[in-house]
């Protein structure tokens, strides 16, 4: 089996993969193998799915930007909802807000007084067009009334090295990427992004709670297959996924790159699926109403 993850190396869908491909492995009994296909914000990987047979020897590692990117754009070269099955939920991301270490702010109402002193004139880096990253930084604007420049890359590690060569001045990642650096100190965490605060970074507030209510845009991770495949293919797949994320060993080994387990049936995450692209469809909707994406 083939695990393409649509962005390059370094980000936290390849992170996690890596932990969890070798368990996999064990589980189906056969290699697995976890490849980058980078590219176009992540159409690039996922067209690469969407086009493979249905046999269930090519998955694809998808995420919210998934969602996102279908709700955005409708000249994708595949249909997401009709050309690719959602088999199981591997995890949720908590997102957080960081800023370098040299901006002079120290809270998000700090950092929306300084947005709003000057417009345009500050930045922010995504891993690519429609991934969860961007829109979380396209959703802040929008909400807070501020303007910014957004840079894509081609991978949210690349992002973050000109964030913290200067390049930048502010992002939206996984906490699981940014970790490293706020702990280190090289780039300064105002708040989480999710609904909830996350065990991962339990002083931390929400961007809701510092001063935007009802801000809230939460990650995921999850495996999905070309449509057409077989449903105990499927049911297989799913299985043993749900057994290497109930190992203890797993568990911990991911919650240590700042990845939080999740796992449930197939049909709770194609509701999970169908909620989010429709959730952001209705907000890109409006955002492009106000000419403000």
């Amino acid at each position: 089996m083939t695990l393409v993850i649509p962005f390059a190396p370094g980000g936290t869908a390849d992170a996690a993969m890596r932990v969890i491909g070798p368990r996999l492995s064990r589980h189906l009994g056969h290699p697995v193998v976890v490849e980058n296909k980078p590219g176009a914000g992540g159409v690039v990987g996922t067209q690469f799915v969407a086009r493979a047979t249905g046999d269930g020897h090519t998955q694809l590692v998808g995420s919210a930007g998934n969602a996102i990117t279908s709700a955005l754009s409708t000249q994708l070269p595949y249909d997401f909802e009709k050309d690719l099955l959602p088999v199981t939920q591997i995890a949720s991301v908590p997102g957080v807000l960081v800023v370098q270490s040299s901006l002079p702010v120290k809270s998000v109402k700090d950092l929306v007084t300084l947005l709003k002193a000057e417009p345009g004139a500050r930045s922010f880096g995504s891993p690519g067009q429609g991934t969860s990253v961007h829109m979380a930084g396209e959703l802040f604007q929008h909400m807070t009334g501020t303007r910014m420049l957004h840079v894509p890359y081609r991978g949210a590690s690349n992002a973050l090295t000109d964030l913290l060569g200067g390049q930048l001045d502010l992002m939206f990642p996984a906490l699981a990427a940014a970790q490293p650096y706020i702990k280190s100190g090289k780039v300064r965490a105002l708040a989480v992004t999710g609904k909830a605060r996350t065990s991962l970074a339990p002083d931390l507030p929400t961007v809701a709670e510092a001063g935007i209510p009802h801000y809230e845009v939460g990650a995921w991770i999850g495996l999905f297959a070309p449509a057409g495949i077989a449903q105990p293919v499927v049911d297989r797949a799913q299985g043993a996924m749900g057994k290497v994320l109930a190992e203890p060993d797993t568990s911990r080994a991911l919650l240590a790159i700042g990845v939080e387990p999740q796992h449930g049936t197939q049909a709770e995450f194609r509701q999970l699926v169908r909620a989010e692209t429709a959730r952001w469809a209705g907000l890109i909707r409006e955002m492009k109403t106000r000419g403000t994406l």
